[in-house]
């Protein structure tokens, strides 16, 4: 199954908040189909999210310090570069433990599982089609020829710093206006910078472009995104491990091997806590008082209101009424 791509309408300008306890907002200034952060354990979720958005181009920062797997699917119309720095611990990005020399981009798969401690993270959003010419034009080749289908780029560690470096001086020279201002407080156009980092860093880079998987395998994150593509689809009806197994076209043992892979987590107890996130979700968007908690554990797909207090409070520290509370 494939989830039709977002209806993505841009808000050109710069996007910043500090302390954001919802991604509901922060996925409304990205061309993506899906983007929610799944906590592992204990932890009173927040990030800290600055969106930069011109011209077909977006600069993303975001940091927190939760641990939990992030879950980004983008519109197919874009890609990313991703630049990962784990703040404590291992972080992981489709089961790949993060490097200071690799930059990730989507692959085949179309997006990103990471998991880790904490992290701030770094990433240039673009049009697909206007990378693929700009490369193209520089090679001298046909654009059908590039496929940008690539897992992740290598590079010296200098020159990723170095990208790291100028996509946040980037940022903050965005000023109040949203306008991006050179050091002389002079306009300028932050998407062709974008589109140049985005060249250079693939060009320069020991890219695997023709990596490719026996057509019999089917990598670990491509069976995690088909297994949340059916958790999605069920819309809180309860999805067993042989609906799983079933939607992913793999057995019992491969379908834990690749969630423990990539989430770190059993398929059941990871979507079990995506259930948990979304109750959160609604009760920090939610304006009523009475009768709250019980619809959004509904909404959910948690009918079984003891257990979800119990265990929301576990993983959140703050009981349902207690968020709804700070909300209201």
């Amino acid at each position: 199954m494939t989830v039709p791509p977002y209806n993505w309408r841009r808000e050109t300008g710069i996007w910043d908040r500090k302390g954001l306890r919802d991604y509901s907002a922060f996925k409304s200034h990205l061309p993506v189909i899906e983007e929610t952060v799944t906590p592992l354990g204990p932890s009173k979720f927040q990030v800290d999210a600055t969106v930069a958005s011109f011209d077909d181009v977006s600069v993303v920062r975001l940091s927190h310090d939760t641990l939990s797997v992030g879950t980004t699917v983008l519109d197919p119309a874009y890609l990313a570069f991703l630049i990962v720095v784990p703040k404590n611990k291992e972080c992981l990005v489709n089961g790949e433990v993060v490097l200071p020399s690799v930059i990730f981009m989507p692959g085949a798969q179309g997006g990103y599982h990471i998991r880790g401690a904490g992290r701030a993270s770094l990433a240039m959003v673009m049009r697909r089609n206007k990378l693929r010419e700009m490369l193209a034009a520089l090679q001298g080749i046909d654009p059908q020829g590039v496929s940008l289908t690539d897992r992740k780029l290598e590079l010296p560690q200098v020159v990723v710093t170095r990208l790291r470096h100028r996509l946040i001086d980037l940022l903050e020279r965005c000023g109040s206006d949203g306008m991006p201002r050179d050091k002389r407080g002079r306009p300028f156009k932050i998407a062709d910078e974008v589109f140049s980092l985005a060249a250079d860093a693939y060009l320069g880079s020991h890219t695997n472009a023709d990596w490719r998987e026996p057509r019999s395998f089917r990598p670990p994150e491509q069976i995690v995104r088909m297994a949340e593509e059916h958790f999605l689809a069920a819309e809180g009806e309860p999805v067993s491990l042989a609906d799983l197994c079933k939607a992913t076209g793999v057995g019992k043992t491969r379908l834990y091997a690749a969630f423990a892979h990539i989430c770190g987590e059993p398929p059941l107890s990871y979507f079990h806590k995506r259930q948990l996130m979304q109750a959160r979700s609604i009760l920090l968007n939610s304006d009523a008082k009475w009768g709250a908690v019980k619809r959004a554990a509904f909404s959910a797909g948690l009918t079984e209101l003891g257990r979800f207090s119990v265990e929301y409070r576990q993983l959140f520290g703050e009981s349902p009424s207690a968020t709804l509370r700070d909300t209201n």
